[in-house]
């Protein structure tokens, strides 16, 4: 396991025009990235026993902790550890996650996930709006999600 880095970010951070925002999401992958190679994530732990993965899915009702996604029986998911401590159980450090949503939050700074957020309730509204520039994007998400979940569904 590894701490995760800390960032100073404004949650009221504006900018004069797209491009700009462009160029400062751009630095901010270059963040992540140079976080990434610093860390060994795909450093494995060791799997938890049947019954104990069963309880922690349970917590929830079998539900993703991130994404409030159904987990379907037989799908891939992973015991995300939301509290650390060496005196506690997995069962009481643990939340039931989709790998894709764990996988997703992971790396992301706190600035990223506030603009990922406040990117996705704004289109969400454009959309259900049905302005036309939303729903061509909206149309290009349809499309881009039917290939991840066809190619997710191989992975099983």
């Amino acid at each position: 396991m590894f701490k995760k880095r800390c960032v100073k970010w404004k949650v009221e951070e504006t900018f004069k025009n797209s491009v700009e925002l462009a160029d400062h999401f751009y630095k901010l992958r270059i963040e992540r990235n140079k976080f990434k190679q610093e860390i060994d994530y795909k450093k494995k732990t060791r799997p938890l026993p049947k019954s104990v993965r069963e309880r922690i899915l349970r917590k929830t009702g079998g539900r993703c902790h991130i994404c409030g996604g159904l987990i379907e029986p037989g799908h891939k998911w992973t015991a995300d550890y939301v509290l650390v401590g060496k005196s506690r159980s997995p069962v009481e450090c643990c939340l039931p996650a989709h790998n894709t949503s764990n996988n997703s939050k992971r790396f992301y700074s706190p600035e990223e996930l506030m603009w990922i957020f406040k990117l996705g309730i704004w289109l969400r509204g454009q959309i259900e709006k049905k302005n036309v520039l939303a729903l061509k994007l909206a149309d290009k998400f349809v499309e881009y999600d039917k290939k991840r979940v066809a190619r997710t569904n191989r992975e099983i």
